[in-house]
């Protein structure tokens, strides 16, 4: 991914179809950890089915989820998210997967959010940076440090962006949130 050269295959593509799709696809992984995963309904916020809330009273979008995205690197993206939340967490963690449409930013976001036992300030500041392991809230694997990176650069050459939430919705103590230019073409 940083070779000056490559080049990502953007094509457009309903990105709610694919969360579901990965998050079905991680299914085994999530309950290996003793964790549970959630998609979202759409009109239901985060924030309300993390709570146990999914009779949303919201407003849905009339817009289409669809991004110019690379199929490959977005699967990167969200799984490394996901494998993170499990390798991160204690058992009983519930894992949530959102998507929605901005219309008024033209973007399409994708929210990655937990009710495990967050991200403390000190590393937080820092998780996108290379090699970051040390997170005394959080159980470590022997990883690399990586996985965030990676998901970040993948989210770049998408043309969007991947940060970190400094106010999670409560019960959850972590949210990643991803924002992809909007297409309107299929």
């Amino acid at each position: 991914m940083e070779h000056p050269e490559y080049a990502p295959n953007l094509e457009p593509w309903r990105v709610d179809e694919l969360v579901r799709s990965m998050a079905r696809e991680a299914e085994a992984q999530v309950e290996q950890a003793g964790c549970s995963l959630f998609v979202v309904p759409e009109g239901t916020s985060l924030a309300q089915a993390a709570q146990g809330d999914e009779n949303p009273g919201m407003a849905t979008s009339s817009a289409e989820p669809i991004a110019r995205i690379d199929r490959q690197l977005f699967h990167r993206l969200l799984m490394n998210l996901i494998s993170n939340a499990c390798a991160h967490n204690p058992s009983g963690t519930s894992i949530y997967l959102a998507c929605e449409v901005d219309t008024g930013r033209g973007l399409v976001r994708v929210r990655v959010a937990d009710t495990g036992t967050g991200i403390p300030d000190h590393i937080a500041s820092h998780a996108f940076d290379p090699f970051v392991t040390e997170n005394a809230a959080r159980s470590t694997n022997g990883g690399t440090g990586l996985g965030l990176t990676i998901a970040r650069r993948a989210a770049e050459l998408m043309g969007g962006t991947l940060t970190l939430s400094p106010n999670p919705p409560h019960p959850c103590a972590t949210e990643f949130v991803i924002e992809l230019p909007r297409c309107t073409e299929e």
